[in-house]
């Protein structure tokens, strides 16, 4: 087993990793995401958070590319 420690934030941004993930693989790989991402938002409640407390999104700046060319 291999154990990962990661800040709220960090975590935050690997789940919106791997929701991109998701949408830019489609099917492929969306079982795995579902479970990676649901481990870590089970880790992340279960360290004490409040149920009532909203999950953390970490400030991440992206650029928005234009695809028409």
């Amino acid at each position: 087993m291999v154990k990962l420690e990661l800040t709220e934030q960090q975590a935050g941004a690997l789940v919106q990793l791997i929701d991109l993930a998701i949408k830019a693989g489609g099917l492929n790989v969306a079982e795995a995401g579902v479970f990676f991402t649901k481990l870590i938002q089970s880790q992340l409640k279960s360290e004490g958070a409040p149920e009532d407390t909203p999950p953390v999104e970490p400030e991440i700046e992206t650029s928005q590319v234009d695809l028409k060319g």
